[in-house]
């Protein structure tokens, strides 16, 4: 037996070049795979419909007029169409304060509107694209504040109010009240009152 045939050189692969297995997924990535599938992806967009349903209910209550608004509620002009009226907006455009205050509304938030748009879509360029530490953290984040109702902040931004002297403890329960209980039917009857204002 030759000295060759007893001693088997194994054979030599390009450095980077051998087979090992897949990478162990950090936390992050395994939750964000999960958030990335179909379940969780038809969840977000069930979510995004109910966020909908307050915006159309404060589009329905500014086609009403205050006495329908504050005998029932918005989907019932759904039942019956003749609530519908423009009365609300002829009064506020005939109101010249008003218009102001509209045309400075228009002037902050389209520019403010471009600008989380154009930096939105190079943040999800970098999300989607480019693999760098905390990618997934980020993104689970994402995800979590699109889920969580507004309320969820203002709550605590009031009580911080409240704690630093800012407002009373009145004013804290009425805010609280306005945003969390009354909501969107709070704003229409302000809406509601101010074009009552305008038209008078």
């Amino acid at each position: 037996m030759s000295i060759a045939a007893s001693s088997r050189v194994p054979r030599l692969e390009p450095a980077g070049t051998a087979v090992v297995g897949p990478p162990r997924r950090s936390l992050a990535a395994r939750i964000a795979g999960t958030l990335g599938g179909t379940l969780v992806t038809v969840f977000v967009v069930v979510v995004a419909a109910l966020w909908v349903v307050p915006t159309f209910g404060l589009l329905v209550e500014s086609l009403r007029g205050q006495t329908d608004n504050s005998a029932t509620g918005w989907w019932q002009a759904i039942v019956h169409p003749g609530q519908f009226t423009g009365e609300n907006y002829v009064n506020i455009f005939k109101n010249g304060d008003m218009m102001h205050s509209l045309w400075n509304t228009v002037l902050i938030t389209v520019p403010a509107t471009v600008l989380v748009v154009v930096i939105g879509a190079m943040a999800a360029y970098a999300l989607a694209w480019v693999d760098f530490k905390g990618r997934d953290w980020i993104f689970i984040t994402i995800v979590g504040l699109i889920i969580v109702p507004i309320q969820v902040a203002i709550i605590p931004d009031a009580r911080i109010k409240y704690l630093s002297g800012a407002i009373t403890e009145d004013q804290l329960k009425e805010q609280i009240k306005r945003w969390y209980d009354g909501g969107g039917t709070q704003i229409a009857q302000e809406t509601n009152d101010l074009a009552a204002k305008a038209g008078g």
